[in-house]
Parts: structure tokens; sequence; C-alpha cells
């Protein structure tokens, strides 16, 4: 074999090898629009309630950075009924087909809350800012993120414990519940 082809077939080898090692990179690609099997486990340890009535949420599953909390309880229909921190309640129908979703709307006279649900594989959010800026957050299957006037919230990511974006809203997002000072009501969408 003639040294020209020699160095051909060695040129080869070496794309072959560096082609074949690159490959577990592109399978494990984080953002590339994989699909993740998206689970609430959590959800099966809230409690159910019996009554016919809303219920009176008593299970904490969230928090915003001001100290409220999100109190849920299920009803036999699949529902859950959460109480939104210092407002109202309302009963949702949680999307077990999505990382992360927006439930209610809270709207106050100095701030605004938005409450979202996450799902299992999800160990942080960040929020995104109309000035740009981002504040990540550690929570687990819930949260509630503060909107001051001048801080609009244009979207909130939902990170996996390696820090991969799973999902994300929009802060003008459609909220299946919107709630002013201590009344809340279920938007309708048909």
């Amino acid at each position: 074999m003639s040294t020209h082809a020699r160095w051909i077939a060695g040129l080869v080898a070496v794309v072959a090898v560096g082609v074949l090692a690159s490959i577990p990179a592109f399978l494990d690609r984080s953002g590339s629009g994989e699909s993740h099997l998206v689970r609430y486990a959590w959800l099966d340890q809230v409690p159910v309630s019996r009554d016919t009535a809303l219920p009176d949420p008593s299970t904490a599953i969230g928090s915003a950075p001001d100290g409220q909390r999100l109190l849920a309880t299920r009803i036999p229909d699949g529902e859950v009924c959460m109480h939104f921190g210092d407002s109202g309640r309302q009963c949702v129908s949680v999307d077990t087909d999505k990382q992360i979703q927006l439930v209610a709307r809270v709207r106050g006279p100095d701030l605004n809350v938005l409450w979202g649900v996450l799902a299992d594989d999800v160990a942080a959010i960040s929020v995104r800012r109309a000035d740009g800026s981002v504040y990540p957050r550690d929570v687990r299957r819930a949260f509630g993120v503060l909107e001051v006037p001048g801080e609009k919230v244009v979207s909130i990511a939902a990170l996996d414990d390696r820090s991969r974006q799973l999902g994300k809203v929009s802060g003008d997002a459609f909220v299946p519940v919107s709630c002013v000072l201590t009344s809340c009501v279920t938007i309708d969408v048909s």
C-alpha cells in the first residue's frame, strides 16, 4: 500500500473514531426538545376530601418568597382545590403532561402573585423579569412568584437538578384561576 493510501486510511480511521465518540453527546443534549416522562407522584400524597362543597385545603405544597403558602386538597373528581396564600381558594385541574404550569394569578394593591405547580423532576425555577434580570429559586411541587410594580414577570422556567430547562411558561400565559384580594374565580375559556 502506498504512503498516500496509508495516510488517507489513517485519516478516515481518526474521523470515524471521532464521530463514534461524539454520539453520546448528541444523545444527551439538554434543551434538545427530547420528551421527558412527566410525573406528578407528589400529588398522590395530597389528601382527598370527601366534602361536596369547596373543601378547605390544608396540605402545604409550596410558598412564595414573602412567606405566603399554597395549600391543597384533592377532591374525588380529580381536581385539586387550593388556597392561594393570603387570597381565596378555588379548584383546578392539573395538566399532568406539563413540567410547569400556572394555576392562579392573585392581584393585590401592592403586588401580584403567580402560583404554579411542578412535575416531580423539577428541582428549581428561574424567573425572568422585564428588565432582563433572572432569579433562580430552589422549589419542589409548587411555587409562588411575586410581581411588584416595575418588576413584571416575563417567564418562569422549570429546571432539573442539573439546571437543564424542562419547560417554561410565560408570565402572561393563560391562568385558570384569577383572584382579587380574597375572592377567586375560575376563568372559562369556552
